[in-house]
């Protein structure tokens, strides 16, 4: 089998694999749509995948500022912090990374155990302690 008849199987497998139609989703009022339009630049998941495109192209300043405007949006979300750390700790910047880390810490439920004992370990071998 060809890799165009494949493609077309996976295709039609895709289209009309499923047993149910999906359900229909009512399109909302021209007044709701008004109201609860946010520019697209404007939402944290947006401002976060810009800070991680950058973070994974190891463009350490551009994801610092990315993660800046992140934390601005979505100031209780414990990975926001974590990983501007981890920006800042590669542009050996020590004092912000553990700042960034002790926000994280503070965010971070104390049932997240491992998440916490990694957290605390990254703040330590950082050269600070936390208070």
């Amino acid at each position: 089998m060809g890799t165009r008849n494949l493609m077309s199987v996976v295709l039609l497998g895709l289209l009309y694999g499923c047993k149910h139609d999906p359900i229909p989703i009512p399109i909302p009022t021209v007044e709701h749509q008004a109201i609860h339009t946010i520019p697209e630049t404007k939402t944290p998941r947006n401002t976060i995948l810009k800070a991680w495109y950058h973070t994974h192209r190891k463009e350490w300043e551009q994801a610092t500022l990315w993660f800046q405007q992140a934390a601005d949006q979505a100031p209780n979300d414990p990975w926001i912090y974590i990983h501007w750390g981890d920006a800042a700790q590669k542009l050996n910047h020590t004092d912000l990374a553990s700042q960034k880390w002790k926000m994280a810490f503070t965010l971070i439920l104390p049932s997240a155990v491992a998440q916490r004992r990694a957290l605390k370990q990254k703040i330590e071998e950082n050269g600070d302690f936390l208070e």
